[in-house]
């Protein structure tokens, strides 16, 4: 598990800030991992699935993800539209110096992840401002940290507002129901053959009862989310080991190569072989 953050820009401010406009799967690394930075995430665009520790999320555009250090996090896609979506990250000792004199505010960002279900454009104004700053050849630090400290205030507002965080009932079914267990599940037997009747043997619940779940609470079939589960899974043996497609595709539940190279193209874009080449080059550079 590591982290994907460039390292120059992070450290040279202090913080990195970014708004990515792509295909999910050709930028954004999806496998769980973790990082000692605050990660906030503003959703703008498209739908995606976030899995935080054990829960499960659908983030839709709009919302807003508050990650503290060092919790495993992950991204899916729903589909494979454009995402845009705005990303900031924040080194621990920037947060604990900022906050040094707001116990309370510091200890709700740091102490659990949050999912605000943001009901006006005032959080991403804050984003594109910071941004905008950050991304000026000559960007104010004071003027980031001002932004930063607002955006810092206004997101602790959501935290004791059931209606808008995480803790809402509707949200919270979300997290911590059937769905979760199922996603669990199936993140840790995607290598497996899992159909709607594996499911429901496992589940005790009706192959059609846990199909409507996936769409009514993610927004997405059980076939997608699973073939999603195991493309991310294949893109991490691609870039991280020498194992042969052959051998990926056996390891990722694949029925043959060839349903592998046919899947991967259609929802990546570009064969296996040709993602693996890019992915070292690029890191060659």
């Amino acid at each position: 598990m590591v982290s994907h953050l460039p390292d120059k820009t992070l450290w040279d401010f202090g913080f990195h800030a970014e708004f990515c406009e792509n295909n999910f799967w050709n930028h954004t690394i999806t496998h769980n991992h973790f990082h000692n930075l605050y990660e906030l995430y503003y959703l703008v665009e498209n739908e995606v699935i976030y899995f935080v520790e054990d829960k499960v999320y659908l983030v839709k555009p709009g919302m807003v993800v508050v990650i503290p250090p060092n919790r495993k996090h992950a991204t899916f896609p729903v589909n494979n539209d454009i995402m845009k979506r705005y990303l900031i990250y924040l080194p621990e000792y920037f947060v604990e110096e900022f906050l040094k004199d707001d116990a309370v505010l510091l200890n709700r960002i740091s102490s659990k992840p949050i999912i605000v279900d943001n009901d006006n454009k005032m959080i991403e104004h804050f984003f594109k401002k910071i941004i905008e700053e950050f991304k000026k050849p000559n960007g104010s630090i004071a003027i980031q940290k001002t932004l930063i400290g607002e955006l810092l205030v206004t997101l602790n507002g959501y935290y004791g507002d059931e209606k808008k965080s995480e803790f809402s009932s509707e949200t919270n079914k979300i997290a911590s129901g059937t769905i979760s267990l199922i996603t669990r599940y199936i993140n840790d037997n995607f290598s497996k053959k899992i159909t709607l009747e594996t499911l429901s043997n496992e589940f005790f619940l009706h192959p059609s009862y846990i199909s409507r779940i996936f769409k009514k609470k993610l927004n997405i079939s059980f076939s997608a989310f699973l073939r999603n589960i195991r493309i991310n899974k294949v893109m991490d043996y691609l870039k991280n080991t020498d194992y042969t497609i052959t051998e990926i595709a056996q390891k990722t539940g694949f029925d043959s190569l060839t349903s592998l190279c046919r899947v991967f193209k259609k929802n990546v874009g570009m064969s296996p072989l040709r993602y693996r080449i890019l992915y070292k080059n690029t890191n060659l550079e």
